[in-house]
C-alpha cells in the first residue's frame, strides 16, 4: 500500500473475521502505487523517481535506481521480461533477473535475562542501511535479509527489563551488520532486576457436559499486530508479559469435535481476548463432541392479534409493523439454576452452548405497568396451546410464545 511516508505490505488473517496486519513497511520515500512482478514488489518514489525492489515477504531491498522526475502515480510496467518506468519523456527498461536474485539469509534473534535464562516476547527492529524500518517482531525472531547488503537490529526494552547489550559484548543499540549467505544470530541480553514481567495463561479444553478433552491446538496472538506468539495443544500454559494483550484462537474442529466458544466468553466463537495480569490466568475452550447435535434453543415472541394494539412487537413483521419492543426470557436447567436470559420479538432470540439432548425450562416474563405505562403485557400461550410457564424444552428446539395486553393497550 503507497503512503507519502513509504510503502507498507498488508497481510491478510483469514478466518470467520478476517483482518490485516502489518507485514512489512518500508519508510522515507513518498511510494507511487505498487506492482509485483519477477518475484519482487516494485514501485516509483514520488517525484524523484528512483525506482526501488522489494523482496515481497521481508521488505528488504532487493535493488534501487534513482532514474529521473516523475508525475504523480507513476507506475512502474511489467513485460517481455522486463520492468519498464516512464521517468522525464524517457522510457527506462530494466532487467529484473539479476535486481532480485541476490541470495537471501536468515537473521535471528534471540534473548536473555542478566543470568543467561531464555526470555521471549520482547520486541525486535530490523532497519536498512537508509534507516528505515523494514520489519519488527517479538523474540525469538527471525529475519529474512539479502547477502552482502547492511541493516541495523535494536532490540526494545520492556517493563523492568532494560536493554544492557548484546551477548558478544557490543553495547551499541541498534546495531550494524552485513548480511551474508550464512545464517547469523544475535542475542540481546536484558537486566530484569525487580518484579518479573512475566506471567502465564493455562488453556484447558472440554465437552459439551463440562467434561475434559484434550489435544486441541490453541494459538497464542499478540492482540496488537495479529502476529503468532506461541501454539500449542491442550492442556497447555503460555507465557505472557504482564499488561500486554493477546488473544486466544482455538482449533475450530478435530475428529468429532467442533469448537463452540470459550468460557469465559460463552455467547462466541471468536478469538478470546485478555490483557496478562501479574496473577497467573486460565480458560476453557468449549467444545460440542455429541456428532452435530443442536446446542441451541430459539424463542420468537408474537402478539396475539386484536385492534387495541400493533400486530407486532419488531418494527417489522410478517403481519406488519410494530413498535419495536421486546420480551424478557429466562432459561434455567433441570435443577432450576439459570442458564441465560435474553430478550426476543418476532426476528427471535437463541441461546447457545446448551448441552445437546438436555432439557431446559424457558420462562417467559410478563411486563406489568409496562415501560411506567398503565397497561400490562401478558404472556398468554406457547405456540402448541401450552400455558405452561416455565415449559420444559430440549436443546435444538425452537418456541413461539404469544402476549396479550389488558389495562388500556391503544396505540401501543
Amino acid at each position: 500500500m503507497p503512503c507519502n511516508t513509504g510503502l507498507v505490505a498488508l497481510k491478510l488473517n483469514g478466518g470467520p473475521n478476517p483482518t490485516f496486519s502489518v507485514l512489512w513497511k518500508y519508510s522515507g520515500i513518498d511510494s507511487g502505487p505498487a506492482i509485483i512482478a519477477a518475484g519482487a514488489v516494485w514501485i516509483v518514489t514520488i517525484p524523484t523517481g528512483t525506482i526501488y525492489a522489494f523482496n515481497p515477504t521481508t521488505g528488504a531491498v532487493l535493488y534501487s535506481k534513482a532514474l529521473s522526475t516523475v508525475e504523480h502515480f507513476d507506475t512502474p510496467a511489467a513485460g517481455d521480461g522486463l520492468i519498464v518506468v516512464g521517468a522525464n519523456e524517457t522510457v527506462y527498461a530494466i532487467d529484473p533477473a539479476p535486481s532480485t536474485t541476490s541470495s537471501g539469509s536468515a537473521v535471528t534473534v534471540n534473548s536473555v535475562d542478566q543470568n543467561g535464562g531464555a526470555i521471549t516476547g520482547y520486541q525486535t527492529v530490523l532497519y536498512n542501511s537508509a534507516g528505515n524500518q523494514i520489519n519488527e517482531g517479538f523474540t525469538p525472531i527471525t529475519f529474512t535479509t539479502t547477502s552482502g547488503q547492511t541493516y541495523s537490529v535494536r532490540a526494545e526494552s520492556y517493563g523492568s527489563c532494560t536493554f544492557t547489550k548484546w551477548s558478544d559484548g557490543v553495547t551499541s543499540d541498534p546495531r550494524t551488520f552485513t548480511a551474508t549467505s550464512s545464517a547469523t544470530t544475535f542475542t540481546a541480553a536484558y537486566d530484569c532486576a525487580g518484579a518479573s514481567p512475566y506471567s502465564t495463561i493455562s488453556v484447558t479444553s472440554m465437552n459439551e457436559v463440562g467434561s475434559s478433552v484434550t489435544g486441541y491446538t490453541v494459538t497464542l496472538l499478540n492482540s496488537s499486530t495479529g502476529a503468532t506468539v506461541a501454539t500449542g495443544t491442550t492442556p497447555v500454559t503460555f507465557t505472557t508479559r504482564v499488561d500486554r494483550t493477546y488473544k486466544l484462537e482455538a482449533q475450530s474442529s478435530s475428529g468429532s469435535c467442533t469448537f463452540s466458544f470459550w468460557n469465559a466468553n460463552s455467547t462466541t466463537d471468536l478469538p478470546l481476548a485478555f490483557t496478562a495480569t501479574s496473577s497467573s490466568q486460565s480458560t476453557s475452550a468449549v467444545y460440542d463432541c455429541n456428532g452435530g447435535g443442536s446446542t441451541t434453543v430459539t424463542i420468537y415472541a408474537h402478539r396475539v392479534p386484536a385492534g387495541y394494539w400493533a400486530p407486532c412487537f419488531a418494527t417489522v413483521c410478517a403481519a406488519g409493523t410494530g413498535p419495536g419492543a421486546t420480551m424478557y426470557f429466562a432459561l434455567r436447567d433441570s435443577g432450576g439454576t439459570l442458564v441465560a436470559t435474553g430478550f426476543a420479538n418476532e426476528d427471535g432470540f437463541t441461546f447457545t452452548g446448551l448441552t445437546a439432548g438436555a432439557t431446559y425450562y424457558l420462562t417467559a416474563d410478563n411486563c406489568d405497568s409496562c415501560h411506567g405505562s398503565t397497561h400490562d403485557v401478558l404472556f398468554d400461550h406457547w405456540g402448541g396451546n401450552s400455558t405452561a410457564d416455565p415449559v420444559a424444552v430440549v436443546a435444538g428446539s425452537s418456541l413461539d410464545a404469544w402476549y396479550t395486553c389488558t389495562n388500556g393497550c391503544g396505540g401501543v
